[in-house]
């Protein structure tokens, strides 16, 4: 399954591709980032076939429910 969010201001900042087989993620949104290698260049493929250009690779901090990180 893939799960694809974008935001209501036509930015690509807010957009996020989400596959449930995947161990990556993509998110546009710098600022959520707590750690960023901007040395990674490389691109990601789709189930139909397509590529997109990715660059740098983090992690994000996501906050769960019961307050948890």
């Amino acid at each position: 399954m893939l799960l694809a969010r974008g935001g209501n201001e036509g930015s690509q900042e807010n957009k996020w591709y989400l596959d449930t087989s995947a161990s990556n993620h993509m998110c546009g949104k710098r600022s959520i980032f707590v750690d960023l290698d901007e040395s990674v260049s490389d691109n990601v493929s789709f189930g139909d076939n397509s590529k997109t250009p990715i660059k740098d690779k983090g992690k994000i901090l996501i906050l769960l429910k019961d307050g948890r990180h």
